[in-house]
C-alpha cells in the first residue's frame, strides 16, 4: 500500500526529521561509534550524518552499520555531539523512555499522517 503523502500546491511534503549534517558521535563515556576504520573521502572516522527518521518504524536494525537492535541502544550508543541528549533520555523515567521511544517509531508511519 502506498505511503499517503501531505500535499502542499503541486509538491508533496515528506518531513524528514533530520538536520542532514555530520556530528561527532563519540567521547571518552560512549566510544561505540569510535571503532570505524575504514575512511569515507575526507570525513574524520567520528563523524555521521544524521539519518533520516521519518522511515524509522521500519529500519531495524538501527545505525549506520545496522548493529544497534533496539532504538534504546542505539540512541544511548550516542556520544559526542548527542551526549547531552543522551543524557536527558538516561535521566528519563522507563515510562517515559517507552513513550518517547513509540513517539519515533510512528515518525512516517500512516497513523501519524492522518
Amino acid at each position: 500500500m502506498p505511503l499517503a503523502l501531505a500535499r502542499e500546491g503541486k509538491a508533496f511534503v515528506i518531513n524528514a526529521y533530520t538536520d542532514l549534517k555530520r556530528h561527532v558521535m563519540c567521547d571518552d563515556k560512549r566510544n561505540y561509534f569510535c571503532n570505524e576504520r575504514k575512511k569515507q573521502d575526507k570525513v574524520p572516522l567520528n563523524e555521521f550524518m544524521t539519518s533520516r527518521l521519518w522511515d524509522l518504524h521500519t529500519k531495524a536494525p538501527y545505525c549506520h552499520r545496522g548493529d544497534c537492535t533496539s532504538i534504546t541502544e542505539a540512541i544511548e550508543a550516542h556520544g559526542g555531539e548527542a551526549a547531552t541528549t543522551t543524557d536527558a533520555f538516561d535521566a528519563l523515567p522507563r515510562k517515559d523512555k517507552i513513550t518517547l521511544v513509540q513517539f519515533l517509531k510512528s515518525l512516517g508511519s500512516r497513523e501519524a499522517l492522518h
